[in-house]
């Protein structure tokens, strides 16, 4: 569900030789909702390029700091 609301998904299976397995879920628009093969899924979140930012900008903060820390050690 999403927001509360039911959503259909088509499910589609890729298998073969020398391949992982891989299930696939797409919703009407035909994006890519879900993936998954053996332990690992990815899942569409229409707010990772916001997360991922912040989760960018609090690295380079970070990296920053330890940079600053290792030049004062020269």
């Amino acid at each position: 569900m999403k927001n509360n609301k039911k959503i259909s998904l088509q499910r589609f299976e890729q298998i073969g030789h020398g391949i992982l397995p891989y299930e696939y879920w797409l919703d009407k628009n035909h994006r890519l909702v879900i993936a998954v093969t053996g332990p690992r899924a990815y899942i569409l979140d229409d707010n990772a390029g916001e997360k991922f930012e912040k989760f960018a900008k609090s690295g380079r903060k970070k990296f920053r700091r330890l940079q600053e820390r290792y030049r004062g050690r020269e």
